[in-house]
This record gives structure tokens, C-alpha cells and sequence, in this order.
């Protein structure tokens, strides 16, 4: 026993343990780095940017075939106007009705909405394809406005900062791409 009375609060050696107050009930717990939690608690594992490029461009395959198949028989302009058109019904149908494109479908990625593990629907669907859609679309028709074009990228790359993972089309639609 030592004859010295115990230092002063302000002077505790450093191997006291200090322990940090709890966090306040406010703070939800961040979920781990390339997952998300649904608007009802579900944890989910993101998709990445690279699943996502690969299914979009096994996408841009299935819906440039039949457009191409189109203008060798009817000419040129029916190319866009069916890519347009079939891409519309395409991508919409199937990510209203399973998440899920033939892209997705290989690459193991599905949409869903932000609100549960479930298929956006057709609203969210067509909104979702809308943004970058009609944006191209736009650039494409009108040389003047080729420019767009280069806005659409950037409406796909955003994903890469974007919370979530989430592209611009998909804050817009409330939806996620997560992994199977």
C-alpha cells in the first residue's frame, strides 16, 4: 500500500478505460459497405457497377438484334424507332413484373424497390428507364442535341457515387439492384 493519495480526475493515467458514450437513439446503425437496408429493415447486398454494366450491355444485344433485323427489311430509320420501342417494352415489362432483365437474369442482379425485396412495379419501372431513355433518345434525334448523349452516361455513372449504389434513374424510380 502506498502512503500517496490517488491522483487528481484530470490526471488518470492513460490505461484507464474510457468508455464512449452510447449513441444517441437517433443513430440507426450504417449497414457494411456494399449493402443497403430497406425502407422496412431488410438488409441486401448491393450489386456492382461491374454485374450492372454486363447486364446492361447483354440488354443493349437483345434490343439492338431485332432493330437491326428491322432496318436491313424496312430501312434505316425503322432502326431507332424499334430500339426505341422494343427497348421501352423490354426493359419496363420485365422490371415491373420480375426486377429482373435477361442481363440481369445472367449476371445475378435483380431491381427492387427501396420500400422491400420486391419488383418496383410499372410505375417506378417506366421512370426508372425514362430518365436515361428519353435523354438518349433525344441526343439521338436530334444532332443538335448529341450532346444528352453524354448526360445519359453520366446518369449510369452515378451509381458509382451515388447513395447505395444508385444511379440517378434509380433515386428518381426508389429502387435498388441488389445481388441474388
Amino acid at each position: 500500500m502506498s502512503d500517496l493519495p490517488p491522483p487528481p480526475p484530470e490526471f488518470e493515467s492513460e490505461s484507464s478505460s474510457h468508455h464512449p458514450p452510447p449513441p444517441e437513439p437517433s443513430q440507426a446503425p450504417q449497414p457494411a459497405k456494399g449493402r443497403a437496408t430497406t425502407n422496412i429493415g431488410e438488409d441486401v447486398e448491393l450489386a456492382g457497377a461491374g454485374h450492372r454494366l454486363l447486364a446492361r450491355i447483354v440488354d443493349a444485344i437483345i434490343v439492338l438484334v431485332p432493330a437491326i433485323i428491322v432496318g436491313v427489311i424496312g430501312g434505316a430509320v425503322l432502326v431507332t424507332a424499334t430500339a426505341i420501342v422494343f427497348g421501352l417494352v423490354y426493359e419496363v415489362s420485365m422490371i415491373a413484373n420480375k426486377g429482373q432483365t435477361v442481363g440481369k437474369m445472367a449476371t445475378r442482379i435483380k431491381v427492387i424497390k427501396t420500400e422491400a425485396n420486391m419488383p418496383p412495379g410499372w410505375d417506378a419501372s417506366f421512370y426508372r428507364w425514362a430518365l436515361p431513355g428519353v435523354i438518349s433518345i433525344v441526343g439521338t434525334l436530334v444532332p443538335a442535341l448529341a450532346p444528352l448523349g453524354l448526360v445519359s452516361l453520366l446518369i449510369y455513372l452515378s451509381l458509382l457515387w451515388g447513395k447505395n449504389r444508385q444511379g440517378w434513374h434509380d433515386m428518381v424510380a426508389k429502387t435498388l439492384v441488389v445481388k441474388l
